[in-house]
């Protein structure tokens, strides 16, 4: 993911997170969005903690999992800046 997607992906979470505090929750923004942020972050480990020993109790390997994901690219297949080494 691009770094210019991450931020629209942030900016746009943020703003849900922003209307879902002023409508039902009514905290302060800060202590609001802090909670829902909290509450969503948890959620993502929860989910991935399911998905990954489901795949795992079926007898599967994560290995392409995480090929899929590109975790583990090499250097040359990653689409990072390479810094010159001096």
């Amino acid at each position: 993911m691009d770094f210019y997607n991450a931020l629209a992906l942030l900016l746009v979470a943020a703003a849900a997170f922003a209307y879902l505090n002023h409508r039902f929750l009514r905290m302060p923004s800060a202590i609001g969005l802090m909670g829902l942020g909290l509450v969503a972050s948890l959620g993502l480990v929860g989910i991935t903690y399911v998905v990954v020993f489901s795949i795992i109790g079926q007898g599967l390997t994560i290995g392409p999992l995480v090929r899929w994901l590109g975790v583990g690219a090499s250097a040359k297949t990653s689409r990072r800046p390479t810094h010159p080494t001096a």
